[in-house]
């Protein structure tokens, strides 16, 4: 499992949780200022989204829900390699792949 976004929300939901590396190995993000910086707190690594692409992760854990569409549309082989998106809404649910 890798995440995607990391916004605020992402920070203070892992840290929270305390949901470190071990769990969680990088979150990516399409911001270019944040690739090679780590989550505050958890020192989760912030990547770039083609980390996510190369990876192949069965889950993908998005942070901020309202993206899942541009998420989906920017990133298709995620779902076409057999990855899902999980998404928090609040509780985490698994998305049914997109025909």
């Amino acid at each position: 499992m890798l995440g995607y976004g990391a916004a605020s929300r992402a920070v203070v939901l892992l840290n929270r949780a305390g949901i470190g590396p071990d769990l969680l190995p990088a979150v990516a993000d399409a911001a270019v200022a944040k690739h090679g910086r780590r989550i505050p707190g958890v020192r989760i690594p912030v990547v770039t989204p083609d980390q996510v692409l190369a990876d192949r992760p069965d889950l993908v854990l998005l942070f901020v829900p309202d993206l899942i569409d541009e998420v989906r549309r920017v990133m298709p082989s995620v779902e076409a390699h057999g990855g899902r998106w999980v998404v928090l809404d609040p509780i985490p649910r698994v998305l049914e792949v997109v025909a």
